[in-house]
């Protein structure tokens, strides 16, 4: 048998792991809350949200419910708080020459958006799908 297609995993392969962590410490230098207490807001509440069960907006309110950040400051970070894997982006891009290269994720729909248009991305998969 011969290998045609490579399919990748989006968070914690193409990037590098730790979102939430990189989420809150953005909101900190941004906004002024405390690292540690934004980073214990977002995984109290992370489970309903990365099931799909609620949207991004119900999430920023659970997580923030007194607005000290606006939402769409929030969502402005959100989509921006991913960290690019420089060496596997190296290696899609070397395997995509020979072998159909597929981007695969389980992923928040607001972010699935940005992966979508970012350039860095959208050049080495022949497609991408999310659930």
């Amino acid at each position: 048998m011969q290998i045609s297609t490579i399919i990748f995993d989006f968070g914690g392969v193409l990037t590098t792991s730790g979102f939430f962590s990189s989420l809150a410490k953005n909101l900190s230098e941004k906004f002024g809350i405390a690292c540690e207490e934004a980073e214990k807001r977002l995984r109290a509440n992370e489970k309903t949200y990365a099931r799909g069960e609620e949207t991004t907006e119900n999430f920023w309110k659970k997580c923030f419910p007194k607005a000290e950040i606006s939402y769409d400051d929030f969502v402005k970070e959100f989509v921006s708080s991913y960290d690019l894997n420089p060496a596997v982006l190296d290696i899609v891009s070397k395997l995509k020459s020979q072998y159909h290269t597929i981007l695969h994720s389980d992923n928040f729909e607001v972010l699935v958006s940005a992966v979508k248009k970012d350039p860095q991305i959208t050049g080495l998969f022949e497609d991408m799908f999310f659930s």
